[in-house]
This record gives C-alpha cells, structure tokens and sequence, in this order.
C-alpha cells in the first residue's frame, strides 16, 4: 500500500522520474532480464512499464513474475490491449488502449 499512496502522491504532485519501458517480444533470454533490473536498480529507475502493441510471446507474466522477485522497482502495465492485462503489476497505464481514438478525433 505504501508503493501506492507514493506513485499517487508523486503523479499527483507531478514529480518527474525515469522509467524503462520492457516488450515482453524482446527478451530472449532471463540473463538479460536480471542484467536489466541490476542496472534499473543502480541507476535509481523508479518504474517498470511492462507492454507492447503484439506481444506475440508468452512471456509477460514471467517477466512481472520476475521483476517482482528480484527488486522493489513497482511494475505497471503498458497494455496493448485489453487481453494483455495482468492482476501481478501494481497498477496499469492504458493510454495505448486510447490512442487511436485520439488521433481518429
């Protein structure tokens, strides 16, 4: 709940930070997974955007699965779609899910 109330508070305030944005599509490998938290987490990332537009591999839960068990860095989704939604993130960003409704506008 702690991890919450501060993203809310931080998104509320405006307060600006890096995040690194993970296509489930383009790991090939759980070392490079690992070596991806190691830097996210010596070099002060404060979110994890898991997501893409395809995701053509079944890798998604995996890599939340992952994250979660190696760092403290909050997963968020990125979905491309409604069928890429998953219970284990923190929370979701679905501005993707919106966007071609903004651009047709």
């Amino acid at each position: 709940m702690i991890q919450k109330n501060k993203l809310y508070q931080q998104l509320s305030d405006g307060h600006k930070s890096l995040s690194v944005l993970i296509d489930p599509d383009s790991f090939t490998t759980l070392e490079d997974l690992l070596g991806l938290i190691d830097l996210a987490t010596k070099n002060d990332i404060a979110y994890f955007f898991v997501g893409g537009s395809l995701i053509t591999k079944d890798t998604q839960r995996l890599i939340i699965h992952t994250i979660k068990n190696n760092c403290e860095i909050p997963v968020i989704l990125f979905p491309g779609s409604n069928m890429h939604i998953d219970t284990m993130s923190m929370g979701f960003f679905f501005y993707p899910l919106f966007l071609d409704e903004i651009l047709n506008c």
